[in-house]
């Protein structure tokens, strides 16, 4: 495996290296050790160069791509430490072959470590050895763990100590997590509404959250694949303090920690490796083979033909960024128990099977209306739906409802797509014409009869639909006599030209009061 100077100043016993130019300690550069007997006329970024400061002249040699690793024994020259060489050296001289025996011995040990890990991911071995091997390497006694995109542990690693710190002993008497165990949701709320917790979530290289709740440092690395996060590894700064070699050192651990998650076909500590992938094709109408659905089917333990529903969930007033949208399935998938989701355009998508006989639409609409109400989320909720390849369409039609409900009725939480399905359709009729061509023209007449006379024909006539024709609801709805209202509906009749005992004239007589009340001022 490859390391770095970082690496090798922290391992060597030598007291008194000194560095020039370190680069990020977490950057693995070179492959293998070379003692050289004279002054290197170039200098390739891949080989560790260990030698004498005597033998180096005042000129830098050339060098390729990437920048050179150089052990000194001795003080290099100035012009060599202010070059674009990475030098650690020590001021002893003469000891550039014990440096050089020292630096195989160290290579030599990670790449025993490196060959533990991989015989690890060949025998399919627990993932919590991939620490053990680890912790065993850095002898520290430094807790390591893996926690899956939805804080569910891959592992976690307590090595044994004595004397136990006091943090350890905390952390052992309040039961460290196992295995499989997940954080609680209020803990996972308390991280995802720390700002600099946010930050490391962001963050593509090794970086040190600060913790201060816990009172400790850790050093964390987020593990992606295809821009989805597969897991989060972790350092906890308990018993030593955490140095430049843990950088890299973590690194190469996520390595085999992201194959072996990618092996097993999983995130999320079990969630299929391409749900997101998957909904967001189904969601956007792109062909999925039937294999990738039924991955799915089987994790979340469904049926093809089970009726599902389909939610679009959104920020209320606040940013609906990715990170934020990806944040927000965590937690969701902590508090309702279903990992069935995915981020999708500038929303979350989310799926529940309703096949289960204790699930009712309803009663579960009931149960997630605290958790809308108290995360600040606002939701479009679709109608049943009996495959789940038909997510395309019944998506859309909870984002419609989602759309038209915090409009309606912007102090709801949620939106059923029943209650503003007439509000789509006529949106849907408009979409390519005006509202006039909706109108029939009998209805047109009785428009201009009402301005002309004041009368009040046509709102009778909506009346009298609305009671489906039943006089008596329709005079007491109106506040009239009988005998008015069959003088009136008579003449209404007769200048309407319409008729009335077919269900078909009196769903467009409906669709039109519809368009109507939409463009009142053009009626």
């Amino acid at each position: 495996m490859k390391l770095n100077l970082s690496v090798l100043k922290n391992e060597l016993p030598q007291s008194d290296l000194h560095a020039a130019h370190p680069d990020v300690p977490y950057k693995l550069k070179f492959s293998y050790p070379v003692l050289v007997d004279r002054c290197p006329e170039t200098l390739s970024g891949d080989i560790l160069y260990i030698v004498e400061s005597g033998l180096l002249s005042d000129s830098l040699p050339v060098t390729g791509e990437g920048i050179p690793s150089v052990l000194c024994s001795g003080k290099p020259p100035k012009t060599w430490l202010s070059g674009k060489i990475e030098i650690v050296y020590t001021e002893q001289t003469g000891i550039a072959a014990l440096l050089m025996n020292q630096a195989v011995r160290i290579c030599a040990r990670y790449n025993q470590w490196e060959q533990k890990m991989q015989w690890i991911l060949d025998e399919k071995r627990p993932l919590i050895e991939l620490a053990e091997v680890t912790s065993e390497l850095l002898g520290n006694k430094n807790p390591i763990w893996a926690i899956g995109a939805s804080f569910r542990y891959n592992f976690s690693y307590v090595p044994e100590q004595d004397p136990l710190t006091p943090q350890i002993r905390k952390l052992i008497d309040e039961h460290p997590p196992q295995t499989g165990d997940a954080m609680t949701p209020e803990e996972i709320e308390e991280l995802l509404t720390d700002p600099e917790y946010q930050n490391t979530m962001d963050a593509a290289d090794p970086i040190i959250y600060s913790g201060l709740n816990e009172g400790y440092r850790t050093l964390t690395y987020n593990l992606f694949a295809n821009d989805v996060l597969l897991a989060r590894i972790g350092f906890q700064e308990i018993s030593s303090l955490l140095t430049e070699r843990d950088y890299a050192v973590i690194l190469v651990l996520g390595q085999y920690v992201k194959k072996a998650l990618i092996t097993s076909g999983t995130n999320a500590f079990d969630r299929p490796l391409e749900m997101d992938q998957t909904l967001r094709a189904l969601a956007a109408n792109i062909p999925v083979t039937r294999e990738k659905v039924k991955e799915i089917m089987k994790h979340c333990r469904w049926q093809e033909n089970d009726s599902f529903i389909c939610l679009s969930i959104r920020l209320r007033g606040r940013v609906n960024s990715p990170q934020t949208l990806t944040d927000t399935c965590l937690l969701l998938s902590s508090l309702l128990g279903n990992d069935c989701y995915t981020v999708f355009e500038d929303r979350i998508i989310y799926v529940f099977d309703l096949s289960r006989p204790e699930t009712v639409r309803a009663r579960m609409i009931e149960t997630l209306l605290p958790v809308f109400r108290d995360n600040l989320l606002e939701a479009g909720i679709s109608t049943t739906f009996n495959s789940i390849y038909q997510l395309h369409y019944f998506n859309k039609q909870a984002e419609t409802a989602r759309a038209i409900g915090v409009i309606k009725d912007p102090t709801y939480w949620y939106f059923c797509y029943e209650d503003y399905q007439e509000e789509d359709l006529m949106n849907r009729y408009l979409r390519d014409t005006v509202p006039e061509t909706l109108i029939p023209d009998g209805l047109k007449a009785l428009l201009i009869h009402d301005r002309k006379k004041g009368t009040n024909y046509a709102p009778l006539l909506r009346t009298y639909l609305e009671c489906e024709r039943n006089i008596a609801e329709t005079v007491r709805r109106a506040y009239i006599h009988r005998n008015t209202f069959l003088y009136r509906i008579g003449r209404i009749e007769k200048i309407l030209g319409i008729d009335l005992d077919d269900p078909q004239n009196r769903l467009l007589l409906e669709l039109a009061f519809m368009a109507i009340d939409r463009y009142k001022d053009r009626f």
